[in-house]
């Protein structure tokens, strides 16, 4: 018998819109990209959408469906694909823009911005800020904070130190927040003006005014701030036209010795298809890299972020969170936020038995290797020894306690005999690792604590 399909009356568009928008946990991408989207009908197993353009049809695609497809298969798993149409009647106008001498041909969405027919403000241009990117909301560990006093001291000195100042690393790392936080600090002083733009927005603002005929409008607002600040550089590249535009644009603010502040996901000079003499002027200023988080860092990201939401989080979840979500602060955050909404709206309390379920679809993807050096590695994370001292000599009360944990974890969940788990424990002999295995076993039926914490420290491991 055929499944019945999902109808327009058993779908929640607004229901689906609030899931996605805690998934992607992006305000600032689900008010631009999500938010003008409108439900068309469901057809058997596809959900059909309208888009206002063939622009932003094309953008949801390219970046969002997969976010759309994981939010469909938790809520209405009956929908398997997408399709995204063009409205017939769009309130947003799709414009085509040709000129052989510039060689520039992009689609550009009109009515997200006001019209050229105006001369430009700060306040059409300007993306707008998310209240939650502060430096105060900004938790600082070693990966982040040369950026983050490097950022501090550009945004409330005026006496320019570094210029450019080009912050740089991989997606979710605190980039934007950073950028953001920059921009609130300016504000708040009031004593000069910036400017803070993606580089998408820049290139669409820019070939629009081709277009339109605006572009002395466009440049004297572009090269009149005290600080330009550009988002997501890398979306330049390619793009000859617009680089020439902003190569002219920063060369007019520096010698006037204004602020010029990017970010990018890469350094300069590794920056696919941007121009040499753009790279060089950006090598020039103070590039700093913002490193993937540490066990620490992820820790305070979590609880600070708890904290602000006004939620008690149990430790052994904010432990696991920190163990098991590693690539990226925007991951790491959109985990907590499910947990926290699925308490809030199933009224559920929030232990890890609940964050597993809830994240299962988000854990199955992690690797199940398991080996004796990623149980090393979580080990002395989680007990903060270095990892050196797993197979060290080393023989205080602590070092050795978290060593014989770690040898009693690996005969519990690898193949790996005795003395292959000694070798890997610096060359010790199986009865060490005996010793060890029987000792740990001893304590864990006089310590239930212990025995939770090592079963924590297992369900951690075996996620990846």
């Amino acid at each position: 018998m055929t499944e019945p399909s999902i109808t327009e009356e058993s779908f929640n568009w607004e229901f689906f819109l609030l899931q996605l928008e805690n998934h992607l946990n992006d305000k600032l991408s689900f008010e631009s990209w999500i938010k003008p989207l409108e439900f068309n009908r469901c057809d058997g197993s596809i959900l059909i959408i309208n888009a206002p353009s063939k622009f932003i049809k094309d953008w949801v695609l390219k970046s969002f469906s997969t976010k759309i497809i994981e939010v469909l298969a938790i809520n209405y798993p009956k929908i398997k694909d997408i399709e995204v149409l063009v409205s017939t009647f769009s309130k947003m106008e799709e414009v085509q823009a040709e000129t052989t001498d510039l060689s520039i041909s992009q689609k550009l969405d009109k009515a997200s911005f006001n019209s050229f027919d105006t001369k430009f403000s700060y306040e059409n241009l300007s993306i707008p800020l998310n209240e939650h990117y502060t430096f105060e909301n900004f938790v600082v560990g070693k990966p982040n904070q040369f950026a983050y006093e490097a950022a501090r001291r550009g945004a409330r000195d005026a006496n320019i130190q570094f210029n450019p100042l080009f912050l740089y690393g991989g997606v979710g790392l605190g980039k934007t927040h950073l950028m953001h936080s920059i921009a609130w600090e300016i504000s708040k002083a009031g004593d000069r003006k910036f400017l803070y733009l993606t580089a998408e927005k820049f290139t669409s603002m820019y070939i629009s005014s081709l277009q339109e005929h605006t572009t002395d409008s466009f440049r004297e607002i572009c090269r009149s701030p005290d600080v330009l600040m550009i988002d997501d550089f890398q979306f330049m590249g390619g793009k000859e036209a617009t680089q020439e535009e902003f190569f002219n644009t920063f060369n007019d603010l520096f010698s006037r010795g204004k602020q010029i502040i990017i970010s990018a996901d890469k350094l300069p000079s590794e920056l696919d298809r941007i121009e040499e003499r753009i790279t060089s002027r950006l090598n020039a200023g103070l590039s700093i890299n913002i490193h993937a988080t540490t066990y620490e860092l992820r820790v305070g990201i979590l609880e600070s972020k708890a904290k602000i939401i006004g939620i008690k989080i149990p430790n052994d979840v904010i432990d696991f969170l920190a163990h098991t979500i590693t690539s990226n602060v925007r991951e790491l955050e959109g985990a907590l936020k499910r947990v926290i909404s699925y308490h809030q709206i199933v009224k559920v309390k929030i232990d890890l038995d609940m964050a597993m379920h809830v994240l299962e679809d988000v854990l199955k993807h992690k690797s199940k290797i398991i080996n004796i050096e990623s149980i090393q590695k979580k080990v002395s994370e989680h007990y903060k020894i270095k990892l050196a001292d797993m197979s060290s000599p080393k023989k205080d009360k602590n070092t050795a306690h978290v060593r014989q944990i770690a040898m009693y974890i690996a005969k519990q969940i690898t193949s790996s005999s005795l003395p292959e788990i000694g070798r890997k424990f610096g060359g010790r002999d199986h009865t060490t690792v005996m010793y060890a295995v029987n000792k740990i076993s001893k304590e864990i039926m006089l310590n239930s604590n212990l025995e939770d914490e090592i079963n924590l420290l297992i369900k951690i491991i075996q996620q990846g």
